[in-house]
């Protein structure tokens, strides 16, 4: 777990980077914002795994941020 915060943190960083970049276009900005933003709230989640020292996949703390379903027979995710 502690890898992967590494490897969120150095992710974070590039792309920070990149979206100072002024040859990128709005949309591509956009997109990368998106992904900051997504990769900002994984980082917190995975660091408070760390600092809870949660290592059971069955544990509340893990399984709350399971939020959705897949229906099968409706081939649909739920809420």
């Amino acid at each position: 777990m502690k890898d992967y915060a590494k490897l969120l943190q150095t992710r974070l960083g590039d792309l920070i980077s990149l979206v100072v970049d002024p040859k990128l276009s709005k949309c591509e900005r956009i997109k990368v914002i998106t992904l900051i933003t997504v990769d900002v709230h994984n980082r917190d989640v995975v660091q408070k795994l760390i600092d809870g020292k949660i290592t059971d996949a069955g544990a509340f703390v893990w399984l709350r941020q399971l939020r959705f379903e897949w229906l099968q027979e409706k081939k649909r995710m739920q809420c």
